[in-house]
């Protein structure tokens, strides 16, 4: 058996700079990953290169003092861009989404189904796909439990959603 280029080592030389996988946006006080386009908690940057990009311990160390010269915030406390001329947030993709237009309601999802759900749990009535949504454009700095949608006010989009 031969030996292979991927094995890996402190020196390995394809590994992107510590700016370049990890791009700090200070308005928000986030790292979005390039590679996988979302914003990393703070105390999970280590274990995200560990379990997600397979970069060992030692090939960690420059990440670890990159981030640690950084101001970030938890994700309950990232503020979203509150202009529209702040959206969308760099390195984050946009997806189709929809948004309540029920009066004072500010709820964003990605699906006609979750919408379909908040109407009833929220609004104690089936909803009418032609006057209680629009689509608009979204995005949301982290994944999973702290998933959180913004859009854009004034933001409009015709892309057809999946239930």
């Amino acid at each position: 058996m031969g030996w292979t280029a991927n094995i890996a080592s402190p020196s390995q030389p394809d590994d992107p700079a510590p700016s370049q996988l990890l791009h700090y946006l200070p308005d928000y006080q986030v790292v979005i990953c390039s590679a996988c386009r979302y914003a990393v908690q703070p105390h999970g940057i280590l274990r995200h290169l560990k379990e997600i990009h397979r970069i060992l311990r030692g090939r960690r160390r420059k990440y670890s003092h990159y981030v640690a010269s950084l101001s970030l915030r938890e994700p309950n406390d990232v503020v979203p861009p509150s202009r529209a001329d702040q959206f969308p947030v760099p390195y984050l993709p946009v997806e189709p989404g929809l948004q309540c237009q029920s009066a004072g309601c500010k709820y964003l999802c990605a699906s006609n189904k979750r919408m379909q759900s908040h109407w009833r749990t929220m609004h104690g009535r089936k909803a009418d796909c032609t006057t209680d949504w629009r689509t608009v454009p979204l995005q949301t700095f982290f994944r999973g439990n702290h998933l959180r949608y913004f859009t854009s006010e004034g933001a409009k989009t015709n892309h057809a959603l999946s239930d």
